[in-house]
């Protein structure tokens, strides 16, 4: 509705709202969060986390009506399998830019359990409330040493293990998504060439996240969901799509069954870090070929 609006007053109109809709629902999630902290019932406890959650689905509905009322934008979503509300899973997906995980909330609204991320630590205050509420809703927060501290003090590697075992605690309560970017970091052409990956549209993915949380959740999450997301616009910043530069967003996804063979010890077992690690890059491999279709404009 706003289209007809240039480009960088939409995306200032549009980053104002995603600023006071975050704002709004991270007070809530962080009022209710006191309440829960200081009320001495279980039940009313489950209750409150509960109503916090329809609050992030509410969230997410009011990003898609700003995103609709700024843009053109359309979703082009190719599902693989059944999704289940009440089930735990892990999602991986290829990534681009913040925009993704706007992308991904909206896909898997309410067909999934919330989506779940481990958080840096900076982001706990460069999110306006948002950071905070996360860390409320159990958000796993990182601290990631800098490597002049990894030298002086090599067992803070063991930090990061540490607190996804704490959080894998957590995501035991309740039916979770934990969602991980296994790339690590945003694909550009420059990364690309840098690290010597060999998909032309995707850095290398990481496995080991990946391997640890379906592990310590062996008896929870019996399925992951490959995602795979294809932006019309060659540069898919948040401020571009703001600004109603990205038209379309096309998202592939396939549920994927686990069994025994996905399950081990990542960091002590050889032979299943290299045959997990083969997976891994064999759906990395169809990932990518996936996009290579979609960039020449075909998908037979």
């Amino acid at each position: 509705m706003l289209s007809f609006l240039p480009g960088p007053l939409v995306g200032v109109i549009a980053g104002i709202l995603f600023l006071i809709n975050i704002v709004i629902v991270a007070t809530l999630i962080i009022i209710l969060g006191f309440l829960k902290f200081v009320l001495p019932f279980k039940i009313l406890k489950h209750s409150i986390e509960t109503v916090q959650y329809h609050l992030i689905s509410m969230w997410i509905d009011l990003n898609t009506g700003i995103m609709r009322l700024a843009t053109k934008i359309t979703f082009d979503v190719h599902p693989q399998g059944q999704l289940q509300p009440n089930h735990w899973y892990f999602v991986f997906a290829n990534h681009q830019s913040w925009a993704d995980i706007l992308i991904l909330q909206e896909v898997f609204n309410r067909k999934i359990p919330m989506l779940k991320f481990f958080m840096k630590q900076e982001l706990l205050w460069s999110l306006p409330m948002g950071g905070i509420a996360c860390w409320i809703l159990d958000f796993p927060v990182m601290k990631r040493p800098s490597k002049a501290k990894l030298r002086k003090n090599p067992q803070l590697r063991n930090k990061d293990i540490e607190t996804t075992k704490l959080a894998c605690a957590k995501f035991k309560k309740r039916p979770t998504t934990v969602i991980n970017f296994l790339e690590g970091t945003r694909f550009t052409k420059e990364k690309q060439q840098d690290r010597s990956s060999p998909y032309e549209n995707l850095l290398r993915p990481k496995a080991g996240g990946l391997a640890f949380v379906i592990t310590e959740l062996k008896d929870y999450i019996a399925e992951v969901i490959d995602v795979t997301i294809k932006y019309d616009y060659p540069e898919p910043s948040f401020w571009n799509m703001l600004c109603g530069k990205i038209k379309k967003v096309s998202v592939y996804y396939e549920v994927l069954p686990l069994n025994e063979e996905h399950y081990g010890d990542y960091y002590s077992n050889s032979k299943y870090r290299k045959e997990f690690q083969s997976w891994v890059n064999e759906r990395w491999q169809q990932k990518n070929g996936l996009l290579v279709k979609l960039n020449s404009g075909s998908t037979e």
